[in-house]
């Protein structure tokens, strides 16, 4: 729900560890959009929302395990997050140092939450991301 009115929820995007552009049917254009600025959003979780589901929010992730999501292999640990203004990076501490990596789905795969509690983010590695003797 968005302010009284209920809306279907299309598609999120997250711009920084406590800020989300949402997407809803219903309004289509920015002037639309404008007017609800502002407005508390309430969104009823599915049951896909549960711990086993996508960690959408970044900040869950601190702790977890990042992994190649091509082979699965160990990466590091997210350390922390941090907002260049454009996007959130996920700070992870590998072997061979701080890596930061953009929060974007160019290069987050997913995440999940295990019965545990544990969490893991699946990278998609590109040359020289995590590579220390990259020429």
């Amino acid at each position: 729900m968005i302010g009284d009115v209920r809306f279907a929820l299309m598609r999120t995007r997250w711009v920084s560890p406590d800020q989300v552009v949402i997407a809803v049917r219903g309004i289509d254009d920015r002037d639309a959009a404008e007017a609800k600025k502002g407005l508390l959003v309430e969104v009823e979780p599915r049951a896909s929302d549960t711990p086993k589901a996508l960690a959408d929010d970044a900040d869950a992730l601190v702790g977890a395990t990042a992994v190649d999501a091509e082979n699965g292999q160990t990466l590091g640990v997210v350390a922390s997050i941090q907002d260049n203004g454009a996007q959130a990076l996920l700070v992870i501490e590998t072997e061979g140092g701080e890596r930061l990596v953009p929060y974007v789905e160019a290069f987050v795969a997913g995440s999940e939450l295990d019965e545990a509690g544990g969490a893991r983010v699946r990278i998609r590695v590109i040359s020289g991301l995590f590579d220390d003797n990259e020429e």
